[in-house]
């Protein structure tokens, strides 16, 4: 005698069930850890906003500073014509670049105080880039 038709189609139905059970099981996991790494995007992407926003404003400083230093050039070089004091001799002496890019190169002069053993001045200390 054949099997029941019915009977059989009821074991397929019980073996979906647990096939498709097993799916719902994977499927929630596979959800559960995208919305993790989702998580964890959004918070890489709020940091780097973060530190767009900084860096923006850092960049707004440097460039108030660029204009800064730019006037203050003009306004030196407006007080050497009237005076007549020409800082190129004085850089030019301590073998220092008297060319326009002097201002922007870093130059620092520091005086040292007189030596120990008699009041002799020592040579200025000259620091910068290209030197």
């Amino acid at each position: 005698m054949p099997p029941d038709p019915l009977t059989a189609a009821l074991h397929q139905l019980a073996a979906h069930h647990d096939r498709i059970s097993r799916l719902d099981v994977r499927e929630a996991s596979h959800f559960a850890a995208l919305t993790e790494r989702l998580a964890e995007i959004t918070a890489l992407i709020t940091a780097i906003g973060r530190t767009l926003d900084d860096e923006t404003a850092a960049l707004a400083r440097l460039e108030a500073l660029d204009h800064h230093v730019t006037e203050l050039t003009a306004q030196l070089t407006g007080v050497e014509r009237r005076s007549g004091f020409r800082w190129e001799r004085v850089l030019a002496a301590l073998g220092m670049p008297t060319g326009p890019g002097r201002v922007r190169a870093g130059v620092v002069v520091r005086r040292r105080r007189h030596r120990a053993d008699g009041g002799v001045r020592a040579p200025a200390q000259v620091s910068g880039r290209g030197w």
